[in-house]
């Protein structure tokens, strides 16, 4: 299990020292397997460049989910993973997560 970071979130590619390191920190990455990773072909940082998950940074994530240009099965994965993320957080997900991940929300999911 991660540390967890209460700092602001920037998530911003820039911020990480390589493609790789950012792509490790989101939850969507769309680079070809065993092909040089493109920090552009992934998005939604959940984890600061030190590895921490970002209680801010997965808040941002369930929130623009929806606006991702990623195919369908990639943002149910993300979704998934946000619900991961949530878990660790100990905090209930957005039932939109819920509903991307393709799963019922339980009653004490959040709006």
């Amino acid at each position: 299990m991660a540390s967890i970071s209460e700092a602001s979130w920037d998530g911003a590619a820039s911020n990480y020292k390589d493609a790789d390191s950012y792509c490790k920190a989101c939850l969507i990455d769309e680079n070809p397997s065993g092909e040089e990773k493109s920090k552009s072909a992934c998005s939604y940082p959940v984890y600061t460049p030190d590895g921490a998950l970002s209680r801010a940074g997965v808040h941002n994530a369930a929130t623009r989910l929806n606006q991702s240009g990623a195919s369908p099965a990639a943002k149910k994965v993300a979704a998934n993973k946000l619900l991961s993320c949530y878990s660790e957080l100990k905090e209930p997900a957005p039932k939109i997560v819920y509903h991307v991940a393709g799963k019922q929300p339980p009653k004490e999911a959040a709006g």
